[in-house]
């Protein structure tokens, strides 16, 4: 913002997103529905190869966490490593990538040896690249690939179906 004899001016990015915010906040809505639908076909795809296991999850604001549980485990009451990510960023949709973190709760901690150990050990698709650094000192982070992908939703899928395959055994009761 500028100021010009005695009034406000304001430069012309402020006038056009204050033009045109309708038309903002519309492709905003219409951005998050895009990304719901897809993580939700994500998730579908799992539970149909994780039977009779299921992913459940808990979010936020800003993240999407998801585990594997048996009908009658409840989150509160076993600590499981689980997955974490984003679900807003622009990177989901463009490039068609997913970055995803395995991680356990502080009081789980004894547990952290034996994930590393589980993923150590796992067959990764094409598709999904381990990161030499974890996010935020987690236990790994993984960037999923899948922009140029003709079946985006499975490539997704599999990839994290590996991950949670793999760190699902690991609990502490």
């Amino acid at each position: 913002m500028n100021e010009t004899a005695g009034e406000l001016v304001f430069d012309e990015a402020a006038r056009l997103y204050v033009k045109y915010l309708p038309v903002v906040q519309e492709m905003e809505r219409a951005f998050d529905q895009a990304v719901d639908k897809f993580l939700w076909d994500v998730r579908e795809a799992i539970n149909n190869r994780s039977a009779p296991l299921q992913v459940a999850f808990e979010k936020t604001p800003k993240y999407l966490s998801w585990y594997l549980v048996g009908t009658k485990d409840v989150r509160q009451d076993v600590h499981v490593p689980y997955l974490w990510f984003e679900y807003r960023k622009p990177e989901i949709v463009s490039p068609g990538q997913l970055e995803v973190t395995v991680a356990i709760e502080k009081e789980a901690k004894p547990l952290r040896p034996k994930v590393e150990t589980a993923l150590r050990q796992i067959v990764l698709p094409s598709t999904c690249e381990r990161q030499d650094e974890a996010a935020y000192g987690a236990i790994a982070t993984y960037i999923i690939s899948y922009g140029k992908s003709a079946r985006p939703v499975e490539d997704v899928a599999e990839a994290l179906w590996a991950i949670l395959s793999a760190i699902e055994p690991v609990r502490m009761d």
